[in-house]
């Protein structure tokens, strides 16, 4: 998937974004794999990428686990790390 998007706001520069993404089918789950590019015109930059696993434990209802790291301009990275049940109703 790709995806643009823009915001600004009275209060805040506007920061434009740009992400890809993809999943990818492996044995009874999914590879998911993303990258998201955030600007700022204050000249700062967000840079997020992703990898996680996904698997169907039934037609609606599926587990996760994702990690994150993300940097900012003249900042520290940091690095997050999700799990979760997710069932569609």
């Amino acid at each position: 998937f790709l995806t643009y998007g823009q915001a600004k706001t009275d209060l805040t520069a506007k920061r434009t974004t740009s992400s890809v993404g993809a999943t990818v089918p492996m044995g009874a789950g999914k590879i998911l794999l993303g990258y998201a590019s955030t600007k700022v015109d204050a000249g700062a930059t967000r840079t997020t990428t992703s990898l996680g696993y996904g698997y169907d434990l039934s037609k609606r209802t599926d587990i996760y686990a994702n990690l994150m790291n993300d940097r900012i301009t003249s900042r520290s990275t940091g690095t997050s790390f999700g799990v979760g049940i997710r069932h569609k109703f």
